[in-house]
């Protein structure tokens, strides 16, 4: 069990990525922020035009969310996801991996904050989601190049 330790909790942060973070849109100011939802819910994307009126009262309106501030919480959450998911990919002891792992998300965290954030306020959805696919790869280069 010691070895899939961080395959385990890449798996159970993917969980409470899905049914935890939402990614709210503004058409009329072409931006988009993630925020945490309430209560778990498999919607993703709310927007005024897209999502269900009952859901969009529900999880934007009722909890004033476009007037909260702006929540770094969900982008740690994805990075502790990716972090885990990478370094369980090392065949590596236990402690080595440990030091990784934080040293992995703090360098993560500086640069693919950045990136997540500026894809998601691209208004072409398909370069959008091609930029946070290729942040996994990256990710991976990232533990490769502190692993030598």
């Amino acid at each position: 069990m010691k070895r899939h330790i961080f395959l385990v909790f890449s798996v159970i942060l993917l969980v409470v990525n899905i049914l935890f973070i939402g990614l709210l849109k503004y058409n009329n100011q072409n931006l988009a922020e993630l925020f945490i939802k309430h209560r778990p819910n498999l919607v993703m994307t709310f927007s005024p035009e897209i999502t269900n009126q009952i859901l969009y009262k529900e999880f934007i309106l009722d909890y004033n969310i476009p007037d909260q501030r702006k929540s770094i919480l969900p982008l740690i959450l994805i990075q502790l996801m990716l972090s885990c998911f990478t370094v369980s990919l090392l065949k590596m002891d236990l402690k080595r991996k440990a030091v990784v792992f934080g040293i992995h998300i703090i360098l993560g965290f500086c640069v693919f904050f950045q990136v997540i954030a500026y894809a998601l306020n691209l208004s072409n959805q398909i370069l959008t989601f091609v930029i946070c696919i290729a942040v996994i790869p990256a990710n991976y280069l990232l533990v490769r190049m502190l692993t030598r």
